[in-house]
C-alpha cells in the first residue's frame, strides 16, 4: 500500500489520500521486500530495489558507479518527441 508520511503530515487535510495513494509528483519503483530478481540473484534478498545490483562471480559487487539526471519536459516537447 502506497505510503507518504511527509505530504500527510504537510497536508492534513488530504491524510485519507496519502495513506494510499501517489500523487502525480511520485514514481513507484519497487513494491514489497525480499524481493528476489529474475534471474535470481545468489545473494540475499534485497529490501529494495532502486539502484542498481550487481555480482560477480555469485558474490554481490558494491563497487558500481552511478549517475542520475532529469530535466523538466513540457507536454509540447514530450509529444513532439514520441
Amino acid at each position: 500500500m502506497p505510503v507518504d508520511i511527509s505530504e500527510a503530515w504537510k497536508h492534513p487535510e488530504k491524510h485519507d489520500y496519502f495513506f494510499g495513494a501517489h500523487d502525480v509528483n511520485r514514481v513507484q519503483f519497487t513494491m514489497g521486500r525480499d524481493i528476489t530478481l529474475s534471474p535470481p540473484q545468489q545473494g540475499q534478498p534485497l529490501n529494495y530495489f532502486v539502484f542498481p545490483y550487481v555480482e560477480v562471480d555469485g558474490k554481490e559487487f558494491s563497487n558500481v558507479a552511478t549517475r542520475s539526471s532529469f530535466a523538466d519536459v513540457s507536454s509540447g516537447t514530450a509529444a513532439a518527441g514520441r
